[in-house]
């Protein structure tokens, strides 16, 4: 008997399930759901027990503890679990100490005596380089003050290789030379533009504005420094967007406003100089609209009369003087009234 087709045998099979398959569609059976993705389920007291051996979180293949889940997975589970979350926090510092306190234990680097070895002018006696610097001897290649110095090459390739050395002479070219071309910025100067709005990452850099790393290192090195950078942000942030509230408003707005919060009883001659510094104020951002203007209006009075009404006594000495009084100034046939 001769065998059929396999060809032909499979094709009556497809058809078959196609069959079964439109009748289901027809006779509305929903769709067979896929099977889902079976994730692994890590133990917490396991990870613990991993941790605390010293397995290594980024062990590649064989050499990773099966206990251990991946970083993303294990902060999923610090995430959920706030407990689990402290265990580990622990246990992952301790590490980090103990590493910091093997890393402290390594023998030196043999390597280490060998660039000691090869440093630049082993013939030349160093100390007493350092000792004719200190006197005065002249490093520079052109200078008739050498007073046999090897090369100024020699001496700066010594001064990168040989770390002793380099603090031995610093401190004197430091006093011949200062500190360098290191440029200094005026702090409150920075911190009054970033209030009115000036923008640090700018490139290039507004007017009056040094760059930003020069900023960024200042803010470093001056903890204070970085706090005033932050609330000067603040401040910008604050006067933009009550110019944002202002400009919704009518072109008059900041003088009607500012003209309506001082009362008339106050002087006619201080009055108008108060409306306009608080005027010009709203119009900056720097007292908004929605303030409290009744305690803005007193400040910029207060600013304007410091000196107007201040009291001073004929008997007082003069101030950047010595011992000379104002009654001093006073002369003994000047017109009384």
């Amino acid at each position: 008997m001769k065998r059929p087709d396999p060809r032909i045998v499979r094709a009556e099979k497809l058809l078959a399930e196609l069959g079964r398959l439109l009748s289901e569609i027809r006779e509305g059976v929903p769709p067979p759901r896929p099977p889902q993705k079976r994730r692994r389920r890590y133990k917490l007291p396991s990870i613990l027990a991993a941790l605390n051996e010293g397995a290594s979180l980024d062990a590649r293949g064989q050499a990773r503890d099966p206990r251990l889940p991946s970083r993303g997975v294990l902060a999923k589970y610090r995430r959920a679990n706030p407990s689990f979350d402290r265990q580990a926090h622990e246990l992952l510092k301790e590490r980090g100490r103990a590493a910091s306190r093997r890393k402290g234990r390594i023998a030196p680097n043999p390597g280490a005596t060998v660039a000691a070895e090869r440093m630049p002018g082993q013939r030349h006696d160093w100390n007493a380089i350092a000792a004719k610097i200190e006197a005065g001897a002249t490093v520079g290649p052109y200078s008739p003050n050498r007073q046999g110095l090897p090369s100024h090459t020699l001496i700066m390739a010594r001064r990168k290789a040989d770390p002793v050395f380099a603090r031995r002479i610093a401190a004197v070219l430091a006093k011949r030379f200062g500190q360098g071309s290191r440029i200094r910025i005026d702090q409150d100067a920075v911190l009054e533009l970033i209030r009115r709005g000036a923008i640090i990452k700018a490139s290039p850099p507004e007017r009056g504005m040094p760059r930003k790393d020069l900023i960024d290192r200042e803010r470093r090195e001056y903890p204070q420094f970085n706090q005033e950078i932050r609330k000067a942000i603040a401040e910008a942030r604050r006067r933009r967007s009550n110019r944002r509230h202002l400009a919704k408003l009518s072109k008059n707005a900041a003088w009607t406003v500012a003209n309506s919060a001082v009362p008339r009883t106050v002087d006619r001659d201080i009055r108008d100089d108060v409306v306009g510094e608080l005027s010009l104020a709203i119009c900056s951002g720097e007292v908004g609209v929605r303030d409290d203007l009744q305690v803005a209006w007193k400040k910029f009075r207060t600013e304007l009369t410091r000196s107007r009404w201040k009291e001073s006594s004929l008997d007082a000495v003069i101030a950047g003087t010595e011992n000379l009084r104002r009654v001093d100034l006073l002369s003994a046939d000047a017109e009384r009234f």
